[in-house]
């Protein structure tokens, strides 16, 4: 058996990784850890892990040199640099949503890009660089960004102490005494849904149009509803898949006639757009990735569109169906042990189904289409 990390070895490892993480190791803690982003070559010790460099497919023994030199000099534990890539792979095997991923990132490596390489021990002894980027960010005025920093350092620090409460102090962690902002969320809803229908009705692209209805209808986030394929509609049982979701488990919208009928329209303008039927319900011939990826009307500011449309959905079905209804039709986290872990929602769907019309109903009659 092959002990010493090598280039070659490495090599190998990169061709044989196949979901997840491969940790190649040598003996005294040196290790290659490869992933799907590339390969980070680092040192463990009973402190924690501490990523030394990128392998650049030929420094494997030059690197293994800075190793023995931090190791002889003392390992301070796991960087947030270091713990960010641990519990981004976590998210990844959890099969978390892309764009759950990608909202850590963006507040990681760019939020917090100042503190990527300071020691996640030091931060929870001394947080003051913690607390002054937070205070930059709200004496900005981005009160949510600062709170969602606080909330990812904290989820990236407890899952490090998971891995290995050695590397991290038995401490409150680097949030300790810096309390979040909490703003108000906006409540904005459309009071005018008649209003809005003509000004969605005016839009130039028909596929648009049934793009902003289907959107009011559903309540679906903008990622799910952009997202949606074909092979994930079942007409028979009157569902809509969204495989990935925020939050990741898999759900399935109930479907009323009137979202029926608007995603019979949605087909017919997406295969005139497009000249073929696309796997994409609301296709795009200029999108990289083949949908719509802005819902956002250009030369349209004062458009409602998005989460507005999700806030007023929100709003119409709680007068309509009740909260616990709500709760489910956005898809929102079961409360509670019961819900969470004895109830078979999938088996409620006909009722859901039920309920989805009687919102449809109300909607469309504010709409002025019935």
């Amino acid at each position: 058996m092959e002990r010493r990390l090598t280039d070659a070895r490495i090599r190998r490892g990169v061709k044989e990784r196949t979901n997840g993480q491969l940790i190649l190791r040598e003996p005294g803690g040196y290790m290659a850890v490869v992933g799907a982003r590339g390969v980070a070559l680092s040192l463990h010790t009973k402190r924690g892990r501490k990523k030394i460099a990128d392998w650049d497919g030929a420094n494997c023994d030059q690197v293994r040199l800075l190793a023995e030199q931090h190791r002889q000099g003392g390992f301070e534990g796991p960087t947030l640099r270091d713990a960010w890539d641990d519990y981004r792979a976590e998210l990844e095997r959890r099969n978390k949503s892309p764009i759950t991923v990608r909202n850590y990132a963006d507040l990681v490596e760019r939020v917090m890009k100042e503190l990527l390489d300071v020691p996640l021990a030091k931060l929870a002894e001394d947080n003051r660089p913690l607390r002054e980027l937070f205070n930059r960010y709200t004496d900005d005025g981005k009160l949510h960004q600062a709170d969602n920093m606080l909330r990812a350092i904290s989820a990236i620090y407890n899952h490090a102490r998971r891995v290995d409460k050695k590397a991290l102090p038995d401490k409150d962690g680097p949030t300790y005494g810096i309390p979040l902002n909490k703003p108000q969320p906006s409540k904005t809803t459309i009071k005018d849904l008649a209003a809005w229908n003509q000004e969605r009705l005016a839009l130039p692209s028909p596929l648009r149009r049934e793009m902003h209805l289907f959107a009011l209808l559903s309540g679906l986030r903008k990622n799910d509803l952009l997202t949606a394929q074909w092979a994930n509609l079942d007409v028979a049982n009157r569902a809509l898949l969204i495989p990935k979701p925020k939050g990741g488990r898999a759900f399935r919208v109930p479907l009323s006639r009137p979202m029926l009928a608007c995603l019979n329209r949605a087909k017919n303008a997406g295969d005139f757009l497009m000249g073929k039927r696309s796997e994409w319900i609301f296709p795009s011939d200029s999108s990289k990735t083949g949908h719509v990826s802005e819902n956002k009307e250009n030369g349209r500011p004062d458009f409602a569109y998005g989460h507005v449309l999700r806030k007023t959905y929100a709003t119409i079905a709680y007068g309509v169906v009740g909260k616990d209804l709500v709760a489910r039709m956005l898809n929102h986290a079961a409360e509670g042990i019961t819900e969470s872990r004895y109830i078979d929602f999938d088996a409620l769907h006909s009722g859901y189904v039920k309920a989805q019309e009687e919102i449809s109903n109300e909607i469309l009659q504010r709409l002025g289409l019935t």
